[in-house]
């Protein structure tokens, strides 16, 4: 008669696992991981590697509340700085995509804004500035543009200005995961995914912990606004204090949406990896739906992919 080994005891025993996931801005329902974690579990094919319990993190009730929505009148100055640092970037970034053929022939055939961006270099970091570069590459004024992102991500830019301009809020989001991750430690591993402003405040989370679990063998973050919050908020370092509580740490980002940024030029260690993900429909590469990440079978299939190999 043959022999079966048990790997549920002693030191062969398969890890009991979690994932902790923590949303991005805006109102979030509870329970709205749930399809989310059933993608990814049915991408394993392994049913064992494809085990691991479901801890979602919700902290729309704060953003809800009538304290928040008070405190968001007073933000209007950071919104702007933000939408600004938001706007540059892309633009940036579209101009570097042009090749130099394509570029001089919007320079030559839009020569009052060509003018103007070279007035425009006396202020830098202007709306002056901003606002030739949107009519050179996109044929569209910087206010035009602006109210284009706005209806598709104003949640977004309101609540990472309302996390990092008001303490209180911020402990209050902190408080969220942290009490989740200590549910946690009774796994021995704890995959962590994290979308949008919900990776900020785990970044701040993760940078104050002072306990030795949970094991974080890999974080996933997606539409990762991290790097541009370093360049604006003073007093975040740009490094895990810790870095041996999370081994591997990948960034999911696709390029059409304006808030993410790729991570390595900001985390120069290894370990951490840019992973791009193709948009869940070609057709519609607006930043909103750009920045959609939990719905999309190609970020998902990412991290099935990475935890298959465990």
């Amino acid at each position: 008669m043959g022999t079966t080994t048990d790997t549920t005891l002693g030191p062969n025993r398969t890890p009991s696992r979690a994932m902790v996931i923590i949303h991005g801005a805006g109102d979030w329902p509870i329970g709205y991981s749930k399809p989310m974690v059933e993608t990814i579990q049915g991408f394993i094919d392994s049913p064992v590697t494809n085990q691991f319990e479901r801890i979602e993190v919700n902290y729309s009730d704060v953003i809800k509340s009538s304290a928040a929505q008070a405190a968001r009148a007073t933000l209007g100055q950071s919104q702007a700085m933000f939408m600004n640092a938001l706007m540059n970037e892309h633009l940036q970034a579209s101009m570097n995509a042009l090749g130099t053929d394509q570029l001089l022939k919007r320079m030559v055939g839009q020569t009052p804004q060509f003018i103007g961006l070279a007035t425009a270099a006396l202020f830098p970091g202007s709306d002056i500035v901003l606002n030739a570069l949107a009519q050179i590459i996109c044929g569209k004024s910087l206010a035009q543009l602006r109210n284009e992102v706005l209806s598709a991500i104003a949640p977004t830019i309101q609540d990472v200005c309302l996390y990092l301009s008001a303490t209180a809020f911020e402990n209050q989001f902190r408080q969220k995961l942290i009490d989740k991750l200590h549910e946690a430690q009774k796994f021995d591993e704890v995959i962590l995914v994290s979308h949008s402003l919900g990776t900020v405040i785990t970044f701040d989370v993760l940078n104050a912990w002072k306990e030795e679990t949970p094991k974080i063998p890999v974080w996933f973050t997606m539409g990762c606004p991290l790097a541009k919050v370093l360049r604006l908020a003073s007093g975040r370092s740009a490094e895990l204090k810790k870095p041996s509580l999370v081994k591997r740490w990948f960034n999911i980002y696709n390029t059409n949406d304006l808030v993410a940024n790729m991570l390595s030029p900001t985390f120069n260690k290894d370990g951490v990896y840019d992973v791009f993900c193709a948009l869940k429909d070609p057709a519609k590469s607006d930043p909103g739906s750009a920045h959609d990440y939990f719905t999309n079978s190609n970020a998902l299939r990412l991290v099935a992919d990475v935890i298959a190999t465990f």
